[in-house]
């Protein structure tokens, strides 16, 4: 979509993981969950553009005063907020969101589960030495 002379660029989100029933979150909400004593549990990644060298990251954010992942999004206009420099993704995450665990990355349209199955099955030993008695 072109407004004027500048283009705007319209994220194409993975369909399980933008569902409806997903809420949002923004910035000052979530300043303010973490001053009112909540903390953000877990954060996932997402490329928008697998193909591409430089794609886009939409943030899914998993806190203690919301049940489920909600999407990061801007204020206004109502969209989800999208970074294109993991490096300043990472130092909102670490120092503003104050979180320390792992972040997860993944690409859009990516079969999570399937993979980790898969990385499960692999990392069986074939042959299990039997327990000593």
């Amino acid at each position: 979509m072109v407004q004027g002379s500048k283009e705007v660029r319209r994220p194409v989100l993975d369909a399980d993981l933008t569902s409806s029933a997903l809420q949002s979150i923004t910035n000052a909400e979530i300043i303010r969950g973490l001053a009112d004593g909540g903390y953000v549990r877990g954060i996932t990644v997402e490329a928008q553009g697998p193909a591409s060298r430089t794609p886009d990251y939409a943030v899914y954010i998993l806190t203690t005063w919301r049940p489920g992942y909600s999407i990061f999004n801007i204020a206004f206009p109502h969209r989800p907020r999208l970074f294109r420099d993991l490096d300043r993704l990472m130092e909102l995450i670490r120092f503003e969101f104050k979180f320390e665990g792992n972040v997860n990355i993944r690409l859009a349209g990516d079969r999570v589960g399937q993979k980790i199955g898969r990385l499960r099955s692999a990392s069986k030993p074939q042959n299990d030495p039997k327990p000593l008695s």
